[in-house]
């Protein structure tokens, strides 16, 4: 799964909860919840965005659905200095997913590479 934010803009994101071991979906009840997270890749990763309430979109079929806001987006890093050969090194972030199903109990997922693009905005 790739993660490219463009900043300055609304980041609008799903997350498909699968039965464990499974790739069948597992249905949402009322009280299934999910959060997210967005933090600088590394050891003592700090903070970018930080706990956002994810909304079902789909119970049925285990869909959750997020949004980082355009007044959050903005403030995160593109690149963070220039490599020898004059190419930019990308600010890398990671994504937590924390969910709480009545089914699976506590989860954390994490997507490890996320890249934020200036396109001018």
């Amino acid at each position: 799964m790739k993660f490219e934010i463009i900043k300055g803009l609304d980041y609008t994101f799903y997350l498909v909860i699968k039965q464990d071991g499974s790739t069948t979906v597992l249905p949402l009840i009322p009280a299934d919840t999910a959060r997210v997270l967005l933090s600088e890749s590394g050891g003592g990763s700090k903070v970018a965005i930080d706990w956002v309430d994810m909304t079902q979109d789909d119970p049925e079929n285990g869909k959750f659905i997020g949004v980082f806001s355009a007044e959050q987006t903005k403030t995160l890093e593109t690149s963070i200095g220039f490599k020898e050969d004059g190419y930019p090194t990308l600010a890398t972030y990671q994504v937590a997913f924390d969910t709480n199903t009545a089914e699976q109990g506590n989860k954390v997922y994490v997507i490890d590479e996320a890249y934020v693009k200036d396109v001018g905005i």
